[in-house]
């Protein structure tokens, strides 16, 4: 069991670090051993303690976080890959956003006086 199933930075911004925890849980009976991929981008980075066999129900915390010195995109993207003894790969898509502009706009525009079968551009 993995909590999140996706990780998500919003509003980023350069020369800040970002971290979220995520929790690896092993469901199986008997005890595995949990290996974590690294990202493939130099922006996402994963911590953790290593340990040789995740007993069953216990969890694997990790440190999953962003850092950018240039915010040159709007979008950041990767994955992180987690494998277990037997069973398939686990991915878990990583993203990051910067800020995006928040418009408003007004609920009701008062045009003024319009004469009917007429035209009035803004």
């Amino acid at each position: 069991m993995i909590i999140p199933h996706e990780i998500i930075f919003k509003d980023v911004e350069s020369n800040y670090t970002y971290e979220i925890p995520v929790l690896v849980r092993n469901l199986s009976l008997k005890s595995r051993r949990i290996r974590i991929g690294k990202p493939k981008t130099k922006y996402f980075k994963c911590e953790y303690n290593m340990v040789e066999a995740r007993a069953a129900g216990i969890p694997m915390k990790l440190a999953v976080s962003f850092e950018t010195h240039d915010l040159t995109k709007t979008e950041y993207t990767d994955e992180l890959k987690i494998m277990s003894d037997g069973q398939e790969p686990l991915i878990i898509p990583m993203f990051a956003y910067a800020p995006n502009p928040v418009i408003v706009f007004e609920p009701f525009v008062n045009l003024g006086f319009v004469q009917t079968k007429s035209e009035k551009f803004v």
